[in-house]
């Protein structure tokens, strides 16, 4: 076994995961892009867009609009993309 010593967080307590290691900002948008995509998955309109509300509140556009477009729709199935579409346009498939 190393001899080095464990990494703390900033109380002086041994880190025993990586959450504890991720700012609160980076914390938050890994679990709203976790959300958002099980939201899509399980076909709940309402949570997908009480999620959305919330990441703008939360994030502001301009994050939320990076976190969609370059981490959220390159992880969606061809169904769940087209569900996604139909949802802006009112529609449920």
């Amino acid at each position: 076994m190393s001899d080095a010593e464990p990494t703390t967080n900033k109380e002086g307590n041994p880190c025993n995961s990586y959450i504890e290691a991720m700012s609160v900002y980076t914390l938050t948008t890994v679990t709203l892009l976790t959300e958002l995509l099980l939201a899509l998955r399980e076909n709940n309109l309402d949570g997908f867009k009480h999620l959305l509300n919330l990441g703008l509140q939360e994030l502001g556009l301009d994050v939320l609009d990076e976190l969609t477009r370059d981490f959220l729709v390159p992880l969606l199935s061809e169904a769940e993309s087209d569900r996604t579409v139909a949802w802006y346009w009112g529609l449920s498939l």
